[in-house]
């Protein structure tokens, strides 16, 4: 069995999905990264937190908090059923930041 390494993703210049949306493809200066879409959900939950708790240790304030900027949002029904959704379009924190090609 091979052994772990740890794989350091400082920057990011493009996002894609694979043709079969099973991977989103990282590109940036580090060789490409394929995350696949099972932990996409892990991820969207851990981000945030881990934002926060590195704001909190960087500035040495356990009072630091972390939001998301929203720059639209919208109310409706997933699929036509009765299950509510709010749905938030999030704005980068940078002009340059990558966008996702579909």
């Amino acid at each position: 069995m091979s052994e772990n390494t740890t794989h350091v993703v400082d920057t990011i210049t493009d996002l894609q999905l694979t043709e079969d949306g099973l991977y989103l493809l990282l590109h940036g200066n580090q060789p490409t990264t394929a995350i696949h879409r099972s932990v996409l959900y892990h991820l969207l939950v851990a981000l945030p937190n881990a934002i926060e708790h590195s704001d909190r240790v960087i500035n040495r304030n356990d009072h630091t908090a972390f939001a998301y900027q929203s720059y639209g949002w919208e109310i409706g029904r997933l699929n036509g059923t009765e299950v509510a959704v709010l749905r938030f379009r999030l704005a980068s924190a940078r002009q340059s930041d990558a966008t996702i090609s579909l």
